[in-house]
C-alpha cells in the first residue's frame, strides 16, 4: 500500500452486466493484461529507471551478437581458407606431375 507501481502492457475495457453493480446495468472495468506481441512489466521502478536499465541490457545484447558475429565470421572465413588452401596444393600437385612427364 502506498507504493508506486508502473506497468506496461495492454489496457483493455471489460463491460459487465450485473443488475447490483450500478443502476444502468453494466460497468466498465479496465483490465491490465499480457499483449500477444511486445513488452510486459509490472514493477516497482520509476519509467526513467526502467528504460535506463532496459537501455544497458539492450547495449549488453548488442555487444553480445557483435561478438557473435565475429566469431561466426572468423570461423566461415578459417572454413574459406582451408578450402583455397587444398585446392592450391592440388593445383601444385598436378603441375608438378606435369613437369616431370
Amino acid at each position: 500500500l502506498g507504493t508506486t507501481v508502473t506497468c506496461v502492457g495492454e489496457v483493455s475495457k471489460q463491460v459487465s452486466s450485473s443488475p447490483a453493480s450500478s443502476w444502468s446495468g453494466s460497468t466498465n472495468d479496465y483490465v491490465l493484461q499480457r499483449p500477444i506481441r511486445g513488452p510486459f512489466y509490472i514493477t516497482t521502478q520509476t519509467m526513467p529507471e526502467l528504460i535506463q536499465s532496459l537501455s544497458r541490457s539492450s547495449k549488453r545484447w548488442l555487444y553480445v551478437g557483435l561478438g557473435f558475429t565475429c566469431l561466426g565470421s572468423y570461423l566461415i572465413g578459417r572454413k574459406l581458407f582451408k578450402a583455397v588452401m587444398v585446392e592450391w596444393r592440388k593445383k601444385q600437385f598436378r603441375d608438378a606431375i606435369r613437369k616431370k612427364r
